[in-house]
């Protein structure tokens, strides 16, 4: 099993936020700080 395989839905979900035609929403802001919180970042 690769390392990155459970990181999957994270860098999933972060290049659907990050994409260029995807409406950011309140919900994908609280999502990302609060995996930023959780990375000790």
């Amino acid at each position: 099993m690769l390392p990155s395989q459970p990181n999957q839905p994270i860098r999933s979900r972060l290049e659907q936020i990050l994409h260029p035609n995807h409406p950011l929403c309140r919900d994908d802001v609280v999502w990302v700080l609060e995996l930023i919180k959780k990375k000790g970042g």
